[in-house]
């Protein structure tokens, strides 16, 4: 409510989705043109932290150097009284989003697999869950309603109590493939059926060669802390690499340069997608990330390669 309170006051017409996950906030800003966006989240933090993920134009993040600085320098010199005159209007996305998500996921291609999907108590499962309901399989989740209070462990799967937890349940529950969303739901992690958590690199290159069966011939960004797994897949199948500077804002705009259809950075072991960026900068890169990786599961990819 403060940074509504504070947007409106500088006389900013604000379109309030509500509590949702950064995806969401991506397709909102993207899909209406918006001139730039404001999502209130600690991400993969404990309950004590927050913050605010901050968007552009054209649905493109402001990072520690492309723009967040700009804003630290403007309120360092003092910012005059806030002149009023905003307003604010409260929406409903979900639907939107949904039908966004289902129209470029061929669903005749999914399943039967068992899947696990754990949400960490935070957005994951309202954004997904329906969508992963609409295919062929059979899920079970975990942490799977949104909880501030974290109840039984942080939003963060890298930790080594959340780690051995997903192991566990992938164990426990005989399943073909485990997928672990983050607080926020802009990264998602794979355990594969023997409970090993898939190294980000590798996953990257599964998953650009499973781009690659859609759009032959395409470029695949990757950055410079990747194996060679990732140029050496592209390769083998047909594509084109490039490499982009870390981080999933500078992916983002690389992408629109060169055209590219998909781009990974394995940072921390994860996920972090860019996907579609050339076409439309609000395609939500994790779910499109996790339905491939079933794909991939599928096709005896994960764990096998």
């Amino acid at each position: 409510s403060g940074v509504r309170r504070g947007l409106t006051d500088e006389g900013v017409t604000v379109l309030d989705a509500g509590q949702i996950a950064t995806e969401m906030s991506y397709f909102l800003v993207g899909s209406r043109e918006l001139d730039g966006g404001a999502m209130v989240t600690a991400s993969h933090n404990p309950k004590a932290y927050t913050g605010v993920k901050l968007l552009r134009e054209g649905a493109l993040a402001l990072s520690g150097d492309a723009g967040i600085q700009d804003v630290r320098a403007e309120i360092e010199a003092g910012l005059p009284e806030p002149p009023g005159g905003g307003s604010a209007e409260e929406i409903d996305i979900w639907s939107d989003f949904r039908e966004h998500i289902i129209a470029f996921v061929d669903t005749d291609t999914i399943g039967p697999l068992r899947v696990h999907a754990d949400g960490s108590n935070g957005m994951a499962g309202p954004m997904v869950g329906p969508i992963l309901e609409d295919l062929d399989l059979e899920l079970t989740t975990t942490r799977w309603e949104p909880d501030g209070d974290f109840p039984d462990r942080g939003p963060n799967p890298l930790l080594e109590e959340d780690r051995r937890f997903l192991i566990d349940q992938v164990r426990e529950r005989g399943v073909d493939l485990a997928i672990a969303w983050d607080g926020d739901a802009d990264r998602c992690f794979f355990i594969d059926a023997e409970g090993s958590f898939c190294d980000g690199d590798f996953v990257c290159a599964l998953l650009a060669r499973a781009a690659l069966v859609k759009e032959p011939g395409g470029t695949i960004l990757y950055d410079p802390r990747s194996s060679r797994a990732v140029p050496d897949t592209v390769r083998a199948s047909g594509g084109e690499s490039d490499l982009s500077r870390v981080g999933h804002a500078f992916f983002k705009i690389r992408m629109r340069e060169t055209g590219a259809i998909f781009g990974g950075d394995p940072s921390w072991g994860r996920i972090v997608a860019a996907v579609g960026t050339t076409d439309a900068a609000f395609d939500p890169a994790t779910i499109d990330v996790a339905i491939n990786g079933i794909l991939v599961c599928r096709a005896g990819g994960v764990g096998d390669d």
